[in-house]
């Protein structure tokens, strides 16, 4: 007989006669309570995700994906004198932070860059993977 166990905000098991089966999910606050969400997230190693991202750091162009991200997270833009909100993006958990983007340099820097332009729409398919192997969205 399956029965399926609520695990705190950490996991959901299925406890059957023969082994207990552990799989991490989301949970989410309903009206009603706690919900578990549809969707699942594989857990991959961090071997499985440096190489994606380092396969991702020698594509075409993916300099100007950098320098899109160093710009977008580093410089404060402001009208008239700089207020706490101008600031407050800086410490968002979302922005990459300096190691972080010193290994995109490192890898990218391990085989020849390529210059070439892509388009917007190429460029923002990059930073849009770069986020997410890094776990920024």
């Amino acid at each position: 007989m399956v029965k399926p166990v609520l695990c705190g905000v950490i996991g959901f098991s299925v406890k059957t006669e023969e082994a207990k089966i552990h799989t991490p999910v989301a949970l989410e606050k309903t009206e009603q309570g706690w919900a578990v969400m549809a969707e699942k997230k594989s857990i991959r190693s961090e071997q499985e995700v440096f190489s994606e991202l380092a396969t991702l750091c020698r594509r075409s162009g993916y300099i100007h994906a950098v320098a899109q991200l160093c710009f977008r997270d580093n410089v404060i833009i402001y009208n008239g004198n700089m207020k706490e909100a101008d600031v407050r993006k800086m410490f968002s958990s979302s922005r990459l932070i300096r190691t972080e983007i010193n290994t995109l340099l490192g890898l990218m820097i391990k085989v020849e860059i390529d210059w070439g332009l892509p388009t917007p729409k190429i460029v923002q398919e990059y930073m849009d993977a770069t986020e997410n192997l890094l776990g920024k969205c």
